[in-house]
């Protein structure tokens, strides 16, 4: 399932912990994508994004955020991140080595100038934090590690336009991305769930390669991992997300921040793959999660994870499917399946309801045909009278009007419909009925609709 993607030129950030490679990371690439703390190892996982190095508006690079890098590591977590990391250096076109200008050459920075060195690739020296001209005549002494420096301040946004120059001038020729746009026809897939759910090794699976670190340590995943791939010739952006505990046992601050991140993937991401722990089950946590996402109207694929660790798993599915109607009744929809990354236990299934969930997503309906289907399902149950309340003594009753339905969207898919009613007048029950019955004549059983009532008033400012 994975991508070949081998023509894009790539540059890495590489540097000890603590220097700035995740602040400078955001400010090259205009986004907030790495998680920023003062404390070392925050970084596990690499992250990529594009980098428009020539401020033309098309990205020319894809930039890489590595986990900092030290001699002695006893962190079991960061010592196997820095392993797997430490090959990416072969297939980079440019390194940027970057060091604590205001701190000189470390014996750290010596230490890790000798690998950066045995990797051959083209080196630019970025002396970072210094944003004053005294601190640039003591960064100087960086030198020593082989390189001249560029000097910038990520922080303060300095020394990034000599910094691209830089790169331009050791980049390997025309960058594939420079040819259109990245993200065109893309699926944005959030893999989320609770710590220890088997994300990483998922990703890991459908990536075909080591892409997250996979540890049984809790809180393994900080900074939401994202990695190119292909499914059924649909090309993905995953994104491996932190697991998510209940809020009261979020304590400390950078985790309050990698759950957030989590939250904003999912609520972003055009299809969500939430993985239920097989021995665990649904949960209250899994219930809250799961309404947050489908809130926002991504399709979700329930995937029910490590099932090579159930003892009797015929019975414990039955068990666990009837958790899900009793406990997920707003995601009657969505697909589930049993999986095991361990074993491939239905691996292939995923490739199959992803290009299905696809495929629904992006049905497009002409208005004429929506409207022969509302009024098949108003005449077969028709809506009863709304109490609308006029005035704080006087009450009124209103049958639904429907003028007309059209279809504004997809990814989700979204509708509108025009009437004399809003959306929160209609009684919950018929809401339901109403979304079940199109999405049956519509044949999109699988994904979301989102239904947008619009009272006739509105309909000029729609």
């Amino acid at each position: 399932m994975s991508q070949d993607m081998s023509d894009i030129p790539r540059v890495l950030l590489v540097g000890r912990p603590n220097v700035g490679k995740s602040t400078l990371f955001n400010r090259l690439t205009r986004t907030r994508a790495a998680l920023v703390d003062d404390r070392d190892g925050v970084t596990r996982d690499w992250i990529e994004r594009p980098w428009d190095v020539t401020g033309d508006g098309d990205p020319d690079v894809l930039l890489r955020d590595l986990c900092g890098f030290r001699e002695h590591e006893d962190d079991p977590v960061l010592h196997a991140s820095q392993q797997v990391m430490a090959g990416h250096w072969q297939d980079a076109d440019v390194i940027l080595f970057v060091v604590d200008g205001r701190a000189g050459a470390t014996e750290a920075d010596k230490w890790l100038a000798g690998k950066v060195r045995q990797a051959g690739r083209p080196v630019v020296l970025v002396a970072n934090k210094v944003d004053t001209l005294e601190l640039e005549a003591t960064a100087l002494a960086v030198s020593e590690l082989g390189w001249a420096p560029v000097f910038t301040s990520a922080e303060h946004a300095m020394g990034i336009a000599e910094l691209s120059d830089a790169i331009l001038e050791l980049l390997p020729g025309p960058a594939l991305f420079g040819a259109g746009d990245p993200g065109a026809e893309r699926l944005d897939v959030a893999i989320l769930g609770k710590p220890n759910a088997g994300k990483s090794t998922l990703l890991n699976t459908l990536l075909g390669e080591e892409r997250a670190t996979v540890s049984d340590v809790a809180g393994t995943t900080r900074d939401p991992v994202d990695a190119l791939g292909v499914i059924s010739d649909i090309p993905v952006r995953f994104v491996d997300t932190a697991g998510i505990r209940r809020k009261r046992s979020i304590e400390d601050q950078l985790e309050y921040a990698s759950v957030s991140r989590s939250l904003k993937e999912g609520r972003q991401s055009n299809l969500v793959m939430y993985l239920i722990h097989a021995e665990d089950g649904i949960t209250q946590q899994d219930q809250i999660l799961l309404g947050h996402v489908a809130g926002d109207g991504a399709a979700v694929l329930l995937l029910v994870s490590q099932w090579d660790r159930c003892d009797n798993p015929e019975a414990r599915f039955k068990e666990i499917l009837l958790q899900r109607d009793r406990m997920l009744p707003f995601l009657e929809w969505a697909p589930m399946i049993s999986i095991s990354s361990v074993t491939g236990h239905n691996i292939s299934r995923i490739e199959y309801w992803v290009s299905e969930m696809v495929t629904q997503m992006d049905r497009t309906f002409s208005t004429r045909e929506l409207n022969d289907v509302i009024q098949r399902i108003l005449s077969e149950n028709p809506p009863p009278a709304i109490q609308i309340r006029k005035s704080r003594r006087k009450h009124t009753r209103k049958p639904l009007k429907i003028y007309y339905v059209t279809q504004v969207g997809n990814r989700p898919l979204r509708i509108k419909v025009f009437g004399n009613l809003r959306g929160m007048d209609l009684p919950e029950a018929y809401r339901r009925f109403l979304h079940r019955r199109l999405r049956e004549h519509l044949d999109i059983r699988h994904v979301p609709l989102v239904i947008k009532f619009v009272p006739k008033k509105s309909r000029d400012q729609e």
